[in-house]
Formats: C-alpha cells, structure tokens, sequence
C-alpha cells in the first residue's frame, strides 16, 4: 500500500521513556510513516533525546515544539503539519508492537473506516492484563472501552472534520470519540493486541486532580444521553448502561468529595431517573436509597 501515516507524539518530561516509544514506531513492519514528535514544555532532557533521533532518521521524524500545555494541544499541532491519510497518535510512554499499524490500516482501507479501535495490553507495576473492547460503539464509549489514544488509528480527514482534539485536562479521547459517532463515524475493531499502555504515577493527570476528573467523565456521559435521546437513537439498553455509569460515578465521587457528589447527584440524577443495580450498587442499597434518599444512604454506608 501506498499510504502515508503519521505517527504523532507529544513529549513532556519523557526522556526516560521515549527511546523506547520512538523505536517502536521505527520498527514497525509498515514503512510509510513520518513519527511526528511534538515536544511540550519539558524540564527534563526530552529535547536532547530527541535532537539525537533527529540526527540519526532526518527523514523519518519531524521535530516541533510547543509551548501552550497540554497533550490535546500538541496532538493538534502535530496533526496540521501530518501528510499521512491516516494518524497514529501515541503517547510517549506507550509502544507498538511491530504489526500494529499493518494490520489496522489494512483493515480501515478495506472497511473504509473513519476509525480503527484495538485491543491493547495494559501494564502497572509489572503486572500486565488484556483490555478487549466492546463492539457497539456507544456502549464502548459509555464505559470507556473503544480503545484509546494509542491503540486506535484515526482516518485524517475524519479529525479534521470534528475539529481535533479538545484541549482538556482528561477524557480527552473519549470526547473526540464522541464527535466522531456523533458525526455517524464508520467504527471498525481489531481483534489483536497490538499495543501496550503502561500505566504510570509520574507526571500522570489521572492520579490528580481526581474531582475534576470525575466530574468530566459523568458530564461525557450526560452529553451521550442528551444526543442520543434528542436524536432518537436511545435504546433501553444503551439507556441502563447510562443509569448504572452515571450513578456509579457520582458514588465514586462522593467518596472523594462529598458535596461534589451530592451536587451531581442533584443535578443529573434526582427526579430524573431512578437508579438501577449493578456490580457496585446492590439491591439492599437501591432499597435504602428510594427510602432515605442518596446523602443518608451513601452517610450510612460509609
């Protein structure tokens, strides 16, 4: 095939790592790829690690620096200089096994997809799990499995279609998925495991700011409700997998900040549906809660 894809990498404090993420890209068994790093503002020797790459494969990397923060905002300016058909973002920490790219862009151009999702492998502390997805898209989307930023390939006129990337401080590729299907996207999976998130604690958003985060992910899955509702594509079953998200969710975050929760919980589910059970809230405590209501409940329950 004689398709061009763009491997875009935004790169903050990641010298110890991003070695490793670049040779990836490089040994892919697909070789029309430009690896577009994009670097963010770091204090550490990012730059010098990859001025030394740039050195070593002028014609395979694109060196670009960015100054406003953010993940979002880099992939963005990697992506209006890319000259791929396809993208392939990934982040600086993650790797792809040497199929990755083959395989998903054979399927995308025989599907012409907008989107590829992929199966991936994550990795904590040494210890690694498969993550498989799920194959209708909304309900992937509700629950946060239709991939990721690294093991999906995305179709370039597509991005550019919905705008990018919003520059957010998490869920970020969730809500670009999300203008995707709303755009009625052609979404297309890849059974391999193709690629490894490892999950790390330095420099990483998800382990902070941990209210704001949460309160991101309900509000997606509210926008979901709304759309689909308002579109007329709500199904009963996409609709209870949004009770049992959102809900769930709003009890994680009263654990974390009590009025927090109790103000969602106000705002998004109170006189607007009931609760269903699920693995997390029981029918002892839906019980409960239609009896004493949700802040005695969730008091009582620790």
């Amino acid at each position: 095939m004689n398709i061009w894809v763009s491997v875009i990498i935004p790169c903050y404090n990641a010298e110890s790592y991003i070695g490793e993420c670049i040779e990836s890209v490089l040994s892919q068994s697909y070789k029309n790829i430009e690896i577009i790093c994009v670097e963010n503002n770091s204090s550490d020797n990012t730059l010098s690690v990859l001025t030394t790459y740039l050195t070593k494969f002028p014609e395979k990397l694109v060196l670009l620096k960015e100054t406003k923060p953010g993940a979002s905002v880099a992939r963005n300016t990697g992506l209006s200089v890319a000259k791929g058909e396809w993208i392939q973002f990934l982040d600086a920490d993650d790797i792809l096994l040497p199929e990755k790219i083959m395989t998903q862009l054979k399927l995308a151009v025989e599907s012409d997809a907008d989107m590829v999702v992929g199966n991936y492998s994550r990795t904590e502390n040494s210890i690694t799990e498969k993550i498989v997805q799920i194959k209708d898209s909304w309900e992937g989307l509700i629950k946060g499995r239709l991939g990721f930023t690294s093991s999906n390939l995305w179709k370039r006129t597509t991005l550019t279609k919905v705008g990018g990337w919003d520059d957010i401080k998490s869920s970020q590729e969730a809500y670009l998925m999300f203008k995707i299907l709303k755009e009625k996207g052609k979404i297309i999976f890849d059974e391999e495991f193709n690629t490894i998130k490892m999950e790390r604690t330095r420099n990483s958003i998800s382990k902070t700011n941990v209210k704001d985060n949460i309160t991101r992910y309900i509000e997606l899955r509210i926008a979901v409700w709304n759309f689909l509702d308002s579109s007329k594509q709500m199904t009963g079953h996409i609709q209870n997998v949004l009770k049992i998200n959102i809900f769930d969710s709003i009890r994680i975050l009263y654990s974390e900040n009590k009025d927090a929760g109790i103000s969602l919980h106000n705002q998004y589910v109170k006189n607007k549906f009931i609760p269903v059970s699920s693995s997390s809230t029981s029918g002892i405590y839906l019980f409960l809660y239609k009896l004493l209501g949700f802040k005695l409940v969730q008091k009582l329950r620790g």
